[in-house]
């Protein structure tokens, strides 16, 4: 994960609507683009 304030690159426009650690898949950003759709991004190590 990046520090806090680093701009990322998503693969489409939307809204970061989760971002930190998840017991079951480990780091996660989630994104909700405008038509509604969730871009969930994993990082496990």
């Amino acid at each position: 994960m990046a520090d806090k304030g680093v701009p990322i690159v998503s693969v489409e426009t939307g809204i970061v609507e989760k971002m930190g650690w998840d017991e079951l898949g480990g780091w996660r950003i989630g994104i909700r683009t405008r038509d509604g759709k969730q871009i969930l991004l994993l990082c496990t190590s």
